[in-house]
């Protein structure tokens, strides 16, 4: 029986939403009204009861599916080819791509047949076209004998091609369409041998997602380079290209009979160049002047802001150039790429799941911008964050487990090393292997693992769970339902955060949506060893004056020095048993070999240690110093706050306030010279 493409779709978004999927959402997303989904979604049923699966469930504007989604996917895959239905603004992108990709002149009749649209709709589709280049100032000429072409400066259409393809290629479907349209898949097999190549030699491999990018950007380009279509000259600053190890493969590559200008070779240098690197077996060259460096400093920043220190730095520095050494060419040359994971959904992984982190980031990357001679965009600080949380998430290693499960991503290192470590986190029933691409999985005896999670269709004979490629707090309880129930039956009451608001709403009149979607997302979605056993504090990231509560504050005259003013700080939260009396000489001990940036602006000290054995509670403790301590020949300060933190995250709403506090000279002054208790803890309010 087939099912057809409009069908499958539904099916699709069901996979990708863990089995709960808003109507809503779809007729959003696809061009479909609701007579048209109702009409697939009985097609689709019949399908489902043809093969044995349960029926879709149609309840309160949701589309239900208590069965595995991603194994009638595979069932369909392996009985029939899907017929892709573009969309008009994907026309449009494919209709582009054709012309400047084209082996023959195009007409409008090839238009016609090649979609499989009416004369009427193609003239449309020419139009929308015509007003799309008119706008990136391009024209898109016709003439008898060289058909439809798009006329501009050739970097400029190097550019739109490179966003043009990266929209189409978000699944097999599209990718082997256009690949038929432009009949360029023989070729793109050659350059994918050719990168696979490179990568050997230079020992790494590139992301997956991007592999298959680049070397149809790259079969591309050659068409046109073949068709007289070339980039005559390039700016100083890409001279720099030519001193890279990829340059040196590009020109082996591209031999003196092929006649590929210099300026070519630069540029096709360039995109493989600004490729995501997913492993690599030994550190990676760098030919950029200062970019360890800035590294360094930029780690730094890190730590001293977030009051942290990263145990592994080597590996920590090993992933940031694995994912800014490609980003630097991206962002210098303007090649960024759309990722594959929706930007929105790393903006929502910023602003919710790791905010504190992204601020921190944000207020630590002056030393990369000087390096990249430009401003980091947003999107690369949000991967840059989640390199960042990765590693501050890290733990150490548990005994195996009944399941082994094979993390396979095809995203760069700052994406799958965030989701292998929260699945790691979120299902600790299970035993996780290190994330890795599907070339690298290939490689990989089955018998290492027992199934395989992934954020796409993976061919395997092992057991198959599709998921999110980013874990928000939004979805994580699906996808840890979805996985525990398919492996072990474990199955609960699914809670939707956005029905529950729609109840709320058919029976009240909610003031703040966003504030109420926000705290009953928290409430379903709160992890519970997040809670401390002990004290008073737990809610999750607490603000300065929550951790720095009236009996947590000390006052005195004088210190016989810095060691004395930390014990003393120490005392209320050992007193209360949030911590080991023995936290206060760790601190001291590591203040000698790790910690000299214990001092925040002119007058806070923040001494703490990374010792999560001594603390059984977060918090902080506030000594003011009358006269002040003198903590290195430079630093002589009158506040010493105590950080107490059981991880590397609970504490950074606080730190962020503190940062805030210790710029505003003030309220520092109000807090060492006020009288009251009451008082102190009234400015620490301000801050939140």
């Amino acid at each position: 029986m087939f099912l057809d493409s409009r069908s499958s779709l539904i099916l699709e978004e069901l996979s990708s939403y863990q089995g709960r999927v808003f109507i809503k959402t779809i007729s959003e997303k696809y061009p479909l009204n609701a007579r048209q989904i109702d009409y697939s979604l009985t097609k689709l049923n019949d399908y489902l009861e043809h093969n044995g699966f349960s029926r879709v469930l149609k309840s309160n504007g949701e589309l239900i599916a208590d069965f595995d989604c991603s194994e009638v996917l595979l069932l369909l895959r392996k009985e029939s080819r899907r017929i892709y239905v573009p969309s008009e603004s994907e026309r449009l992108v494919i209709s582009l791509l054709m012309i400047v990709g084209k082996r023959q002149p195009l007409s409008l009749q090839d238009f016609m047949v090649d979609l499989d649209i009416s004369k009427n709709t193609a003239l449309k589709n020419i139009k929308n076209l015509k007003q799309y280049l008119a706008k990136k100032k391009m024209h898109l000429v016709y003439s008898r004998n060289e058909g439809y072409v798009v006329q501009g400066q050739e970097s400029k259409i190097r550019l739109l091609i490179r966003d043009s393809v990266t929209k189409l290629l978000e699944d097999e479907w599209k990718k082997a369409y256009l690949l038929a349209l432009l009949a360029i898949e023989d070729e793109v097999q050659v350059i994918t041998k050719k990168i696979i190549q490179i990568e050997r030699k230079l020992g790494f491999v590139y992301s997956e997602d991007r592999h298959y990018v680049i070397a149809l950007l790259i079969a591309i380009f050659l068409r046109r380079i073949n068709d007289g279509h070339q980039i005559k000259k390039i700016n100083a600053e890409m001279q720099e290209i030519t001193s890279t190890q990829e340059y040196e493969e590009i020109c082996q590559w591209f031999d003196e009979d092929q006649k590929i200008p210099k300026e070519e070779l630069v540029y096709l240098t360039l995109n493989i160049l600004s490729m995501d690197i997913s492993t690599v077996e030994e550190t990676i060259p760098s030919e950029i002047p200062g970019f360890r460096r800035a590294l360094d400093q930029m780690i730094n920043l890190f730590e001293k802001q977030a009051c942290i220190v990263f145990l592994d730095r080597a590996f920590l520095l090993k992933m940031l150039v694995q994912h800014l050494k490609p980003a630097y060419y991206r962002v210098k040359y303007s090649l960024n790429l759309p990722k594959r994971v929706d930007e929105a959904l790393l903006q929502e992984a910023a602003d919710k799941e790791f905010k504190e982190i992204y601020q921190i980031v944000t207020a630590c990357v002056e030393p990369i911008e000087h390096v990249f001679g430009s401003p980091l965009p947003k999107n690369e600080r949000y991967l840059l964050t989640l390199i960042f949380a990765s590693e501050m998430k890290k733990k150490k290693e548990e005994k195996r487990r009944r399941f082994r499960a094979a993390v396979v991503c095809s995203e760069g290192i700052s994406v799958s090393r965030i989701l292998y470590l929260t699945l790691s986190e979120m299902i600790p029933e299970l035993t996780f292997l290190s994330p890795m691409s599907i070339r690298e999985l290939k490689r990989v005896d089955e018998t290492e693992y027992d199934l395989i999670i992934s954020p796409f269709y993976v061919e395997t004979n092992k057991k198959l769970i599709t998921i999110d490629p980013v874990i928000t707090r939004n979805n994580r309880n699906k996808i840890r339902e979805k996985i525990l129930n398919q492996l072990y039956g474990i199955n609960s009451n699914h809670l939707s955060v956005e029905r529950i608001m729609d109840i709320i709403k058919q029976h009240s009149d909610v003031l703040d949506e966003r504030q109420l979607l926000s705290n009953l997302t928290q409430y379903i979605y709160e992890e519970p060893e997040k809670k401390f056993s002990q004290g008073t504090v737990s809610k999750e990231n607490p603000t300065l004056a929550e951790l720095v509560t009236e009996k947590y504050i000390k006052k005195i005259k004088r210190v016989a020095d810095w060691e004395e003013a930390i014990n003393l700080a120490a005392t209320p939260m050992i007193e209360s048993g949030g911590i080991s009396p023995d936290y206060p000489a760790k601190i001291i001990a590591n203040y000698h070999e790790n910690i000299p940036h214990i001092v925040f602006g002119k007058e806070v000290a923040i001494p703490h240690a990374n010792f999560e054995q001594a603390v059984h509670q977060l918090g902080m403790c506030l000594l003011i110093v009358e006269e002040g301590v003198r903590f290195t020949e430079h630093q002589f300060v009158h506040l010493i706050l105590l950080l107490a933190t059981p991880d590397k995250n609970s504490h950074l709403s606080a730190m962020l306030q503190l940062l805030d506090l210790s710029a505003n000279d003030v309220d520092v002054q109000q807090i060492i010279t006020a009288k009251k208790t009451e008082e102190i803890h009234s400015i620490l309010r301000k801050y939140h």
